[in-house]
């Protein structure tokens, strides 16, 4: 594949997490459609958009600097910083002027959008402060282990939403002792790397970028199947009402 066809893809990939952003967002107003709860389906579909977000987000920040660490920090300041104080300022103006803000202080409005929906530009600050020493760290893998890495990690998430799913359905059947040990596999087997945090999304941008070109049809085959069918599942849980993983 060429590098122009690659970018055009993470760039649709890009505008496809945008438009997920915006239907988690409109997601709790759609309703019922012939009597199926549409809310759920649509949020739980779109909530997907984290991880990608910050998987993009690490596909592109993990590379060498090709200047100073203090401009690489100013440069992203800018980036990142800039946007979010020109936006909130003009959703700011055109609230003020419709009538539809309560508290006209500009400094608590823009810290409860920062606290509230936009709270992944924040999340994604200190791994971008990280991202050029551990681009340092990663790059000095060899390509098996960053094989193993990626297909780790994936199996460990699959791991986290096969067994909650697991446990709930023997939950509300009540079979409670093998309930009971789904739990303690939970213990020894964990259902996610890092907890509290999309980090290791983040992280794992790099470990595609790395390791895309070593895999063969049938690994990539498998990945993509494997992807579409935990998604479905995934959706089908939290319509029915049962437990899931949170991925982080």
């Amino acid at each position: 594949m060429s590098t122009s066809k690659r970018l055009t893809n993470w760039d649709l990939l890009r505008a496809l997490s945008m438009f997920l952003v915006v239907v988690v967002h409109i997601a709790p107003q759609l309703g019922s459609f012939r009597n199926i709860n549409a809310s759920p389906i649509a949020s739980t579909a779109a909530i997907i958009c984290d991880p990608i977000f910050f998987c993009l987000s690490g596909y592109f920040a993990f590379k060498p600097l090709k200047k100073s660490y203090k401009d690489y920090l100013f440069d992203k300041a800018l980036s990142l910083l800039l946007p979010i104080f020109v936006y909130a300022g003009l959703l700011y103006a055109f609230k003020t002027a419709t009538g539809s803000l309560q508290d006209t202080n500009y400094i608590r409005y823009t810290s409860d959008l920062v606290q509230g929906g936009w709270w992944f530009v924040p999340a994604l600050i200190p791994f971008i402060l990280v991202a050029p020493i551990l681009s340092k760290m990663f790059d000095a893998l060899d390509d098996r282990t960053c094989k193993i890495a990626l297909f780790v990690t994936l199996g460990i998430y699959a791991w986290g939403g096969l067994s909650c799913v697991t446990k709930s359905l023997l939950i509300n059947s009540q079979h409670i002792t093998l309930a009971a040990a789904i739990s303690m596999f939970q213990r020894f087997i964990p259902i996610s790397l890092l907890g509290g945090t999309y980090f290791t999304f983040f992280c794992m941008g790099y470990f595609i970028k790395r390791v895309s070109p070593l895999l063969d049809i049938r690994e990539v085959r498998l990945i993509k199947v494997a992807g579409i069918l935990f998604f479905i599942l995934d959706i089908i849980s939290a319509y029915f009402g049962f437990e899931r993983a949170d991925p982080i």
